[in-house]
């Protein structure tokens, strides 16, 4: 199941932190570094019965560990960042008491990505756009 977003949404952690798009991102770099997990990939797809919202489901290893839906594809594929740090962090606060400690800075240093994120749009997806 994944959940309707709105643009400038936040989620909070267990610990009552909240959390924006841009640390969200930074997070589950950091957890899926941190747990020797693959790095993430993110699924787009229209919904059949809503033809005008996008699905993003974040997956690694081949589990989704976040999704959200939206109009645009941007504030899909960012929401489901957010599911997934509220996810991860569920699963293991400390991990977020770990990055939380890093100076911004640090975390965007430590974190430069090495291989890029894959993205993949469904085939059916795909020619609807082409055409």
């Amino acid at each position: 199941m994944y959940r309707v977003c709105s643009q400038w949404e936040r989620v909070r952690l267990t610990n009552g932190d909240f959390v924006g798009s841009g640390d969200a991102f930074l997070f589950v770099q950091h957890c899926c570094r941190w747990l020797k997990l693959s790095e993430p990939e993110i699924v787009l797809k229209r919904i059949d019965d809503m033809e005008h919202i996008w699905e993003a489901s974040l997956l690694t290893q081949g589990t989704r560990i976040g999704a959200a839906a939206h109009e645009s594809r941007w504030f899909a594929n960012a929401s489901s960042y957010l599911d997934a740090a509220r996810y991860l962090d569920s699963l293991d606060p400390s991990i977020w008491e770990h990055f939380s400690r890093l100076n911004p800075e640090l975390r965007r240093s430590i974190l430069q990505l090495e291989k890029p994120i894959y993205s993949h749009i469904e085939a059916d997806t795909a020619s609807s756009l082409d055409g």
